[in-house]
Formats: C-alpha cells, structure tokens, sequence
C-alpha cells in the first residue's frame, strides 16, 4: 500500500498520475472533491468532536446562532457532555470537525484518471 501524505503533496501525486497518462493536470478540485466523496474518495469521521468548555476568543456569536443549533440538532444536542455552543461533534456526511473526512488515495486516484470531464 502507497503511504502519501495529506493535502497538496496527494494533489501533486493525482496531477503527476494525470500528466503521466496524458490527462491534464486537475486544476481547482474542491468541486471535484465534493462530488467524489460519495464514491469512497474519503473515509468518513463520524466520532469525535472539536469541543471546549471555554467560551471562543475569536468566533462572532452570529457564527454560533443557526448553525450551532443545527450541528447540535443533527448530532443529539451533545449529550457526551460536550458544549456544541463552543465546538461541533463528528457526523455522517461533511460536517465542521472533519469535513469530508479523510482521504482515500488509491480511491481518488481511480477516480481522478477516469474522470468524464476533463478540465
């Protein structure tokens, strides 16, 4: 199994298997990414949180209004003792402590050189 490291040095590895199949590099890929998750490019995190007893320093209230009370709906309020006014739980899908969750190389890979839209 090929060990890559996460973020830009994964996106140089999918550019150079492109290149090397005569594909154009990738270009802007947060789209890309997004539409790809559903099909096994990421492993999903759905356990952990980024809690913290103590207010935030920096974080507006207007941040902490709807969409607080909406990842600590979606997550069971935090009954685990954690605080989602001060921090977000792990959940399915994308959520704010884990994103898409991490990735999956050989997944992105597969999909990245037999993507239908060349750009």
């Amino acid at each position: 199994m090929r060990r890559v490291h996460a973020g830009r040095s994964q996106v140089a590895k999918l550019n150079a298997a492109r290149l090397a199949a005569g594909k154009a590099t990738m270009g802007f890929i947060n789209p890309w990414l997004y539409a790809s998750a559903n099909a096994g490019s990421v492993y999903d995190v759905t356990a952990g949180d980024n809690c913290d007893t103590d207010p935030p320093n920096s974080r507006s209230k207007a941040f902490d209004g709807a969409v607080g009370a909406a990842v600590a709906a979606a997550s069971g309020g935090g009954g685990d003792g954690c605080n989602s006014t001060y921090g977000y739980l792990a959940t399915v899908g994308w959520d704010p402590v884990t994103g898409l969750g991490t990735p999956n190389y050989e997944a992105l890979e597969r999909i990245a050189l037999h993507r239908l839209r060349e750009g």
